[in-house]
């Protein structure tokens, strides 16, 4: 079962280990390194791009999170967000969304549950 036992700038430690990376989480457990080769420069921060979204989609999750940094500045633009919208209604799955360190408490509580979660957790900005 994955656990998330504490985040700060730069670093997320999940089951034992630490990355020092954004990361993917997905539904059978795999932890990935993001790619941010699809997403865009906006304010000097990359965003969160409708690939990313899709590779999580694609796992068919009963929720997404989006740990969207250490002060919450993950940007999406606003084409994404509505495609998210979409999705949401027509794949039936929850989006949660909060700055990364708030995020991870409702994050292990749906792991503990053994919820199908696709993740991103931004560990910078």
């Amino acid at each position: 079962m994955i656990q998330i036992t504490d985040t700060n700038y730069g670093i997320i430690k999940i089951s034992g280990r630490t990355y020092t990376h954004d990361i993917y989480v997905l539904p059978n457990g795999d932890i990935e390194i993001r790619d941010k080769s699809h997403s865009h420069r906006i304010k000097g921060h990359r965003d969160l791009s409708k690939w990313e979204l899709k590779k999580l989609i694609e796992t068919n999750p009963d929720f997404i999170i989006i740990g969207s940094g250490q002060y919450g500045e993950l940007p999406m633009d606003k084409s994404t967000e509505s495609w998210l919208e979409f999705q949401k209604l027509e794949k039936k799955f929850r989006i949660l969304k909060d700055r990364t360190p708030i995020i991870l408490e409702r994050a292990n509580e749906l792991f503990e549950r053994n919820k199908r979660v696709a993740a991103i957790f931004h560990i910078t900005c």
